[in-house]
């Protein structure tokens, strides 16, 4: 309970701390920003071939993310980013702290799981509900089937399929775009919220256990949840909406249904990357506000684990004696320098005296 009231939720005192930062960061880091969402779009525009996106997301989309955290992060210290933070982030995105926070191995496996379970759920609500919102649609399935049925044979080639069946070809593609809007919006939920993580692992003595660290932090009894859903609300909300735009504007338009869902992605993308101007600010002062609480927790996970290992006996005492060392390293720099939690609800969260991003690479940037 004690917990509870010292890491309690207070959103709107983060809101405000948010928003005052907010015109700095614009200021200061709107030419990579821009650059970023160009490349954003283009990531998007991928989406016409799905399996692309394999490549494009993991080797152009995050690297420009750890150069946004970074330079969000060097503004928030007092310091100016350049293009150099640009060109410090894409290399840094390829090792740690960065590389293997942000788990996309682990999206595109969910996402690949999702699409298996919802994939037929989705195309089957579909078609149940097609003959009260489209009649023509039905006429254009009956005509296939007849000449299916009849032939042996669509009666069309595949290039005419589009302008024979103009219904059908909608209905498809609607169904495809709304299968990719879920993954699209479970890869946003898990990179938004990988964005503390980066955070963690530079004031750790072993980054690796950042993910563990923040998992362990974020299901506890504590206000880091809360706080969390109701400021990133924003980057939530932009993408998605981004995409329901993207995906109109090709249904409607001469595009066709062909490009809902890459313009679908494109927009969700675009949006995506300029939400994180408000995310990522948000996220820098959360940090600031739960730092302490990290740490506890990064102490409590060294302890379990050597216990675990002293349980073994003679063959888990070395690691036990490994882990022991960090944990006394991790004791001396909460006493040294443990950002004090807001006690009260008025507090915003302090900034002041905590080592940057672009120390990444480095322990509580130290070299």
């Amino acid at each position: 309970m004690e917990e509870e009231k010292k890491y309690r939720a207070n959103p709107r005192a983060l809101y405000r701390e948010t928003a005052s930062f907010l015109p700095k960061a614009l200021k200061g880091l709107w030419p990579i920003f821009l650059i970023s969402a160009v490349f954003a779009a283009a990531v998007g525009f991928s989406g016409y071939m799905p399996v692309l996106l394999l490549l494009t997301v993991p080797f152009i989309l995050l690297p420009f993310y750890a150069s946004l955290t970074i330079g969000v992060s060097l503004i928030s210290q007092g310091r100016n980013a350049d293009g150099r933070t640009l060109g410090k982030g894409l290399l840094a995105y390829f090792r740690p702290p960065f590389f293997g926070s942000y788990g996309i191995t682990r999206t595109f496996i969910y996402g690949a799981l999702l699409l298996l379970l919802l994939g037929p759920v989705i195309t089957l609500i579909a078609a149940l509900t097609a003959e009260n919102w489209n009649p023509a649609l039905m006429e254009e399935i009956d005509a296939l089937l007849s000449s299916l049925g009849s032939t042996g044979s669509l009666g069309v080639s595949i290039e005419e399929l589009l302008t024979e069946y103009p219904q059908l070809m909608l209905f498809e593609n609607a169904v495809l775009a709304s299968e990719l809007g879920v993954v699209f919006l479970l890869y946003v939920h898990r990179q938004n919220r990988a964005a503390i993580i980066p955070h963690i692992a530079i004031h750790l003595s072993n980054p690796s256990l950042a993910r563990a660290i923040f998992e362990r932090a974020f299901h506890g009894p504590y206000g880091l949840r809360k706080d969390y859903y109701v400021g990133a609300l924003p980057g939530y909300v932009a993408p998605a909406l981004g995409y329901v735009i993207g995906v109109l504007i090709a249904a409607f338009t001469p595009l066709g249904p062909l490009w809902m869902s890459a313009f679908g992605l494109m927009l969700g993308l675009l949006f995506h990357v300029l939400s994180l101007i408000w995310h990522l600010s948000f996220v820098e002062r959360l940090f600031a506000k739960y730092e302490p609480l990290f740490r506890e927790e990064t102490i409590l996970l060294f302890r379990q684990s050597a216990d675990r290992y002293e349980a073994m006996g003679e063959m888990g005492r070395e690691y036990a004696e490994r882990i022991r060392e960090s944990l006394r390293e991790q004791e001396e720099k909460g006493s040294e320098g443990e950002v004090p939690a807001p006690e009260k609800e008025e507090e915003a969260p302090e900034d002041k005296g905590r080592p940057s991003l672009d120390d990444y690479g480095r322990r509580d940037g130290s070299d």
